[in-house]
């Protein structure tokens, strides 16, 4: 592929993204594009015919498993009386929804 042809895409779509491209960033970009084409003719040439497709890229492999063991929890008293701030049995804490607003 001609580098004419890598500038003139690298061009388009900065163009079409708004982009203003300094020329070192423009030497920057055709550079990247070679080498995305360079990796994509290698792949290519690879021979993938009788290779199963993938659905999962884990698939058949062996996940180590525990058993589910039941445990006994903390006292809710215990929790309460580590909280920083309580109302009964409830633990008070701060409205995100009021954070989110001061943050904006």
């Amino acid at each position: 592929m001609e580098r004419n042809f890598f500038e003139k895409e690298v061009d388009r779509i900065a163009t079409l993204a708004y982009l203003k491209l300094s020329s070192e960033e423009r030497k920057e970009m055709i550079h990247h594009f070679e080498k995305m084409y360079k990796l994509v003719s290698i792949l290519k040439e690879m021979e993938i015919d009788n290779v199963p497709m993938l659905i999962y890229p884990h698939e058949g492999a062996k996940l180590p498993l525990f058993d589910d063991i039941p445990e006994k929890g903390l006292e809710l008293i215990d929790v309460i009386q580590n909280a920083p701030d309580s109302f009964k049995e409830y633990i008070r804490s701060q409205s995100p929804i009021k954070e989110a607003k001061l943050k904006e």
